[in-house]
């Protein structure tokens, strides 16, 4: 399941490995439909919606794929609805969003629970500070998310229902991206100076303590990386063949293996297959062009078609 683009708006789509078939799977002329999540246990897709022609404004809705009914996740709306993930039993929802006028947060960090519909700030933010990227712990208690107050400031949080959010270290620098690991016993996230430069993958466990890189290579830029479901590995983007490519390595740190050789292409937003066996891309060209590519975990191309933003869903028959 993936993003491309139809003349001027962004519609999804599926892909088939078997056979590399491509079909639509919602196209829809007055709408664009951006970032897809599927969560397998709830058998629903979700995705940010805005009408065509607006910047901003994004909607997140619920689709039921083998009905084709399609809801909300909140009502009322916020001015902005986006960043959202499931949580691992499918139940809850955390997401960004902002609103423009009223009472309590004007942005923030939201759980929903869709068998109730209700709504929780767990991460109430105002004036330039906002969260993004939020991403659950494996027993879906906690999430980690980024923080920021300025452009060149972010940092990473833990957050729970019912408790204050709690800063997971205590450096002055950029960190972006964390992650959880399968058994939730570490976060890997991208961290930088602010002032910009190569960023580095460190681990650490979700009580701030145990901090240490992974896969370092000075002067390199290794970031966005993300943990196998089914293996104490990695996946990640580094630029340290000279061009952004993508890599893998074990938790436990030793030489990565480089998964993908395209000098005059650029690879980037790794997602792991379920079974942990694949990984999808999302890969820029020198043409502009996105494409979505999935590769095994040898490196062996199994898809490459245009398209972005791709997630996994079940193939049709």
């Amino acid at each position: 399941m993936f993003v491309r683009r139809d003349g001027e708006l962004l519609d999804l789509y599926r892909a088939r490995l078997s056979d590399g078939a491509v079909i639509p799977l919602r196209v829809t002329p007055e709408v664009e439909e951006r970032w897809p999540y599927w969560s397998a246990p709830a058998r629903r897709l979700l995705f940010q919606s805005r009408p065509a022609g607006r910047a901003g404004g994004d909607r997140l809705v619920v689709l039921d794929p083998d009905t084709g009914a399609i809801e909300p996740l909140v009502e009322p709306p916020a001015r902005q609805e986006h960043w959202p993930v499931w949580s691992p039993d499918g139940r809850k929802i955390a997401y960004a969003f902002s609103v423009a006028t009223g009472g309590g947060s004007p942005n923030g960090l939201a759980l929903v629970d869709l068998a109730t519909g209700r709504r929780q700030v767990i991460g109430p933010a105002g004036g330039e500070m906002q969260y993004i990227r939020p991403e659950f712990s494996p027993d879906g208690e906690r999430v980690v998310a980024q923080r920021s107050e300025a452009r060149d400031d972010s940092t990473l949080w833990m957050l729970q229902a019912g408790e204050r959010p709690r800063r997971l270290t205590d450096r002055d620098e950029f960190e972006q991206k964390g992650r959880f690991t399968r058994d939730g016993e570490w976060i890997v996230y991208t961290r930088r100076l602010r002032s910009g430069g190569p960023g580095d993958l460190v681990l650490i466990r979700p009580d701030g303590s145990g901090s240490h890189l992974v896969a370092s290579r000075p002067a390199f830029d290794d970031h966005t990386a993300r943990p196998s479901p089914t293996r104490d590995e990695l996946a990640f983007i580094s630029n340290r063949s000279g061009n952004s490519e993508a890599y893998r390595v074990p938790l436990a740190g030793g030489l990565p293996r480089r998964l993908t050789h395209t000098p005059r292409r650029h690879e980037n937003a790794p997602r792991w297959s379920p079974d942990g066996d694949k990984i999808s891309l999302t890969v820029l060209g020198p043409d502009g062009i996105y494409h979505l590519v999935v590769v095994d975990r040898e490196g062996r191309v199994l898809l490459d078609v245009p398209g972005q933003m791709s997630d996994w869903m079940p193939a049709w028959p």
